[in-house]
């Protein structure tokens, strides 16, 4: 029997008529042509839910929509895939609601910790998005608003570098951006530059003093005493992924040595979206 089902896009919210019985991958299509995002820049989208533990899950494409969601009266998140930003040549000829769509993801992205990156990329980015939302602004006015616009995991990520620091850095930033490309600064722009960024694509995973960085290539491990110089690591050379409830081990080869990581995550959901994303990149 057809339903109302409720969705949540990063930017308004939606209802599909659609069937408990639906596939997750029919439904996202159903979805995507509501909103009118191109048919080939269906790739760059999935659909997750929250648990009554408000934990976020991904759904899988090829599985049925009862299957995997137990209260379908909460709405389902329509969400940028984690490993599938668009590469930088494509970015210009996105439509205009793809392109929304992927600059509001990317950017909570960013602000809630799960994209994450070096200082000085993340102070470019910051500019672009800040030139972005209010081109005509004066520094004045930036400044009035900067603490509460930057991310708030920076504090502790970036406990070294002062407040003052990070609004020095980025209106000066701001400036040679002016300067550099005298032009009014769109969704389009931020993208490029972000996709210019080591990061760029990554979805993070905290694990003590070591961040995880996901991506389509490999693995990054960005150590908090040194961040801005990340080890990388293919996904050729990681030979061995496997979960055990909140546990992933993981198991590297290099053409030097044999590491070996055994990762203790808080849930057995972050532990499983760990593995799922692992495994999905990897191929």
């Amino acid at each position: 029997m057809p339903m109302q089902l409720l969705v949540s896009t990063s930017i308004n919210e939606l209802t599909v008529d659609c069937s408990k019985n639906v596939k997750v991958g029919k439904l996202l299509k159903m979805i995507l042509n509501k909103i009118h995002v191109a048919e080939d820049e269906h790739h760059y989208f999935t659909l997750t839910y929250e648990d009554a533990s408000k934990i976020e899950k991904y759904l899988y494409h090829d599985k049925k929509l009862r299957r995997q969601v137990n209260n379908p009266e909460k709405p389902l998140q329509l969400k940028l895939k984690p490993f599938r930003y668009p590469e930088p040549k494509t970015i210009p000829s996105l439509s205009d609601e793809c392109l929304e769509l992927l600059y509001v993801e990317m950017r909570t992205n960013i602000y809630n910790g799960k994209t994450s990156m070096t200082y000085n990329n993340l102070v470019t980015l910051l500019a672009i998005e800040w030139l972005v939302q209010d081109e005509n602004a004066k520094n004045e006015n930036i400044t009035m608003k900067f603490k509460k616009r930057l991310p708030v995991w920076v504090f502790k990520r970036y406990r070294q570098y002062s407040l003052k620091k990070w609004k020095q850095d980025i209106i000066t930033m701001q400036n040679e951006l002016k300067q550099t490309h005298r032009m009014c600064f769109n969704l389009k722009h931020y993208l490029l530059f972000a996709a210019t960024m080591t990061s760029y694509g990554e979805t993070w995973f905290d694990w003590k003093n070591i961040c995880f960085g996901l991506g389509i290539l490999g693995v990054r491990f960005y150590c908090s005493e040194n961040i801005e110089n990340p080890q990388f690591f293919s996904w050729q050379e990681i030979i061995a992924v496997k979960r055990k409830k909140m546990k992933v081990k993981m198991k590297i080869a290099t053409q030097l040595c044999l590491i070996k990581y055994s990762i203790q995550f808080a849930t057995k959901v972050d532990a499983n979206n760990f593995l799922w994303l692992c495994t999905t990149l990897k191929g």
